[in-house]
């Protein structure tokens, strides 16, 4: 694996000029470990994200630093930790993680930037030329999911067909940002994502079908309503609302009823035939409670220990 390269201009920290300069290299090449750039401890790492390019930087300290961009383009700055004051030719945005945290800065030449408070965690998207966005502003956004998205970008790349994966999960990861910008007043509308058959299999109308493909993969995985909001790319009040209008009950009921139907086909298993009750219900995260003999009565007709003694209708 190779790691991102970035160049200093002079004493300041001109990365983004350069990361334009790393499109030649592949998705599995990019972002695997901090940069150390420029003079000081400053780090960065820098991920390609559906014709954007994603941005990580962290700031131990409180500095100001000034950057030119021969081939300006827009970019979101968006404040994990700590605060800074973004400028570029505009009035200074004043950016933190407790308020205004998301800041468009305007395609420009000349840019500046200032932490005021350290340590200070930021992740910059830039655009691509032809994003359509407004002219600048600072918005106050929820992005807790983004930086473990982000986390689960990295880790498709241990994994078999992890390119693939990587494509999946970018697209998830961009339409959660810019649905959860637009909410805040700040559209922004990338002709490229809209033609991408990828981004466009994301959107909410197939969500049950999503969260259920995803849920059989993760059933033994002990999962909150955060960690299925994450995997779909929504807010967990959103992801509330749409699976009530596809499925009819919550993600927590969906969950726990896909769990039963796996427990189901493990009681009939003849493999399974000698295992106890409390051995096939543990790995599953089902609890052995009255309320989930109750449940599983009520979809199956029988408690779970006599459907594990009924006999397997012969096929």
């Amino acid at each position: 694996m190779r790691d991102v390269k970035f160049r200093a201009f002079g004493p300041g920290l001109a990365h983004l000029a350069n990361v334009q300069r790393c499109s030649h290299l592949p998705a599995w090449a990019a972002a695997l470990g901090w940069e150390v750039l420029g003079d000081g401890p400053l780090k960065a790492r820098v991920q390609p994200l559906q014709g954007c390019w994603v941005v990580e930087e962290l700031y131990p300290r409180r500095l100001t630093y000034a950057w030119q961009e021969p081939n300006p383009q827009a970019s979101l700055l968006l404040v994990q930790h700590g605060r800074c004051i973004a400028e570029s030719g505009k009035a200074p945005l004043l950016l933190r993680a407790e308020g205004r945290n998301a800041a468009l800065l305007p395609p420009a030449a000349a840019h500046r930037l200032t932490v005021s408070q350290a340590p200070c965690r930021l992740v910059r998207l830039v655009l691509p030329a032809s994003a359509v966005h407004p002219t600048a502003g600072a918005w106050t956004a929820d992005l807790s999911l983004m930086l473990p998205m982000l986390r689960l970008l990295e880790q498709a790349l241990r994994h078999q067909g992890g390119e693939e994966r990587r494509g999946e999960l970018g697209a998830t990861l961009l339409g959660y940002l810019l649905h959860q910008l637009a909410a805040t007043g700040c559209a922004i509308t990338l002709a490229a994502a809209a033609n991408d058959p990828a981004a466009e299999s994301h959107t909410e109308g197939s969500l049950k079908t999503r969260l259920e493909h995803w849920l059989a993969e993760h059933l033994e995985n002990p999962l909150q309503l955060a960690d299925l909001a994450a995997a779909m790319a929504l807010s967990p009040r959103r992801l509330q609302e749409v699976c009530r209008q596809q499925a009819g009950c919550t993600p927590m009921e969906l969950l726990r009823r896909l769990r039963l139907e796996a427990l189901a086909a493990r009681l009939q298993d003849p493999s399974h035939q000698s295992a106890t009750l409390a051995s096939l219900m543990a790995p599953l995260q089902v609890p052995n409670s009255v309320a989930t003999r109750h449940t599983f009565a009520r979809l199956f007709g029988v408690s779970p220990a006599d459907y594990h003694r009924k006999p397997v209708a012969p096929r």
